[in-house]
């Protein structure tokens, strides 16, 4: 935590994204603002310590803690792979998210960030295209349909503010499906790959744990408003293969990939448009797989060593 700066109260710290907030700032690039970041959890040992299951009035008790933030940043929900049934994830990832918003403006915090997924796009409509904040929803899957209602329940709660932004995030080194078994399990993994027609795997948009770490703290510390939804990714996508090759090129043992024909219904490509994000926070535009891969494969050695 820096001595100095603004104050950002990251709810759900000890979740995946959470931790690699909280561990990026040493790698991350020093020429960036001030911030304090405030770490929430259900346990002791955290500046934040709620659990919204052990109090009659939740909203209350978060606001009380919450006093004094200039920005509150929501990390907290259920995930694919917590399971259970619709109910159980709206619990979650609406009903907590309504009382987090409505704790932060009890608490006079004038700016709110709501972690989403691009999970609510759904199937690309038109295949190919990159999908833009405006475009409609429509999710899959329990977790992104839940996600979609939060966003509905939200957007209305803010629509006579603009203290809320809501962030569509792309896949996040580590945290995703395809790098994340690379830093759970023993090694070798063995991956097997959809190759499509175009002679190639699939194209997903990806930030690293560092890329993650720039893009909250520019959004948390950036002057006026923000949009209300924002999509958050790097803006060049990536070949998951590209990401595989660059990571056999730091740990040749950590991965044996191969690619197979892809199945009717497999989706090619999955990929944001970044346009309001760059207005905010820019990246390097080359291809990043190289960097995303150098920054997860850091980031999941350093969470072993705080472990140990």
């Amino acid at each position: 935590m820096q001595a100095s700066g603004r104050k950002i109260a990251v709810l759900g710290a000890t979740g995946r994204l959470g931790r690699m907030l909280f561990r990026a700032p040493a790698a991350s690039a020093p020429a960036g603002p001030v911030v304090q970041l405030f770490a929430h959890s259900r346990r002791s040992g955290h500046a934040i310590q709620w659990d919204p299951q052990e109090h009659r009035a939740p909203a209350d008790v978060l606001a009380g803690l919450l006093r004094g933030m200039d920005v509150v940043v929501n990390l907290t929900g259920s995930t694919p792979t917590s399971g259970g049934t619709a109910d159980q994830f709206d619990a979650v990832n609406v009903g907590l998210a309504e009382t987090i918003v409505r704790a932060a403006r009890a608490a006079g915090v004038p700016r709110i960030l709501m972690a989403s997924s691009a999970s609510v796009y759904g199937r690309p409509r038109p295949e190919q295209a990159p999908f833009k904040e405006t475009d409609a929803v429509a999710p899959l899957t329990q977790y992104g349909q839940s996600k979609a209602r939060m966003e509905e329940r939200l957007l209305a709660l803010a629509a006579d503010q603009d203290d809320v932004s809501i962030l569509r995030f792309g896949n996040i080194a580590g945290a995703d499906a395809l790098l994340g078994q690379l830093t759970r399990q023993a090694k070798p993994v063995s991956i097997a790959l959809d190759l499509f027609t175009s002679g190639g795997g699939p194209v997903r948009s990806y930030l690293g744990p560092h890329g993650l770490y720039r893009a909250v703290v520019a959004l948390a510390t950036a002057p006026g408003p923000l949009p209300p939804v924002m999509n958050v990714a790097h803006p060049v996508p990536v070949r998951m293969e590209a990401l595989l090759t660059a990571w056999q090129a730091v740990d040749p043992l950590a991965v044996e990939w191969s690619f197979r024909p892809a199945p009717a219904g497999a989706i090619e490509r999955v990929v944001l448009d970044t346009g309001r994000l760059g207005q905010v926070v820019r990246f390097d535009a080359a291809d990043p797989a190289e960097a995303i891969v150098r920054e997860c494969i850091a980031h999941c050695r350093g969470s072993a060593r705080g472990a140990a």
